[in-house]
């Protein structure tokens, strides 16, 4: 089951409002899984309409898991990662957390992501953003700790169209995660958050 309830003022590039969702997955042999466990998520995210048509909004996400009954381990595809363009800014796709010997990423059964990102126009359809991503993907619960955490900061430009924006971000990892560079650059349709 999943609970939302959205108050934005428009869904594809919202200046006011909020939106929020509550979600909760169970899977077992009586539902027809191999695997069981337990995965809820929520998600909040405020706009606020500022002086001279600027736009702050704030993001905050958390996600919890773990296997129950005979399942030692969460399937990788219902683990959560983080990292890029929609996350955490800065850092590689799905690279912020627990990597396996390769580098390649293995996902965590706890996760949570702050954003503040403040959106302003430049000129016509043009616009700008500068923003501040940070966050953590564990093992586990307790697991989680402040030294974990992994930020990003930097900016980007928006050209609007009339399917929403088209984003160009680019990205600077305060923390970075050895072997990556530090610099990112993303390219997506539609704001972060």
């Amino acid at each position: 089951p999943a609970v939302t309830a959205d108050y934005r003022d428009n869904v594809v590039d919202p200046k006011r409002g909020s939106f929020h969702t509550l979600s909760l997955d169970v899977a077992g042999p009586y539902l027809g899984s191999e695997a069981s466990f337990l995965k809820s998520r929520l998600e909040t995210k405020w706009f606020f309409e500022l002086p001279l048509q600027t736009t702050l909004a704030l993001a905050g996400r958390i996600g919890l898991a773990g296997p129950y009954g005979d399942s030692e381990s969460l399937p990788s595809s219902e683990r959560f990662y983080a990292g890029g363009s929609a996350t955490i800014r800065g850092y590689p796709q799905d690279k912020v957390g627990p990597l396996d010997s390769n580098g390649n990423p293995l996902g965590g059964n706890a996760l949570m992501i702050g954003n503040v990102e403040w959106r302003f126009p430049i000129w016509r359809w043009l616009g700008g953003a500068t923003f501040l991503d940070t966050g953590v993907v564990a093992p586990s619960l307790s697991s989680l700790n402040l030294s974990s955490f992994k930020t990003g900061v930097g900016g980007g430009l928006r050209i609007m169209t009339p399917v929403g924006p088209i984003r160009f971000d680019a990205g600077y990892a305060l923390n970075p995660i050895p072997g990556s560079d530090r610099w990112q650059l993303y390219l997506a349709i539609g704001q972060a958050f």
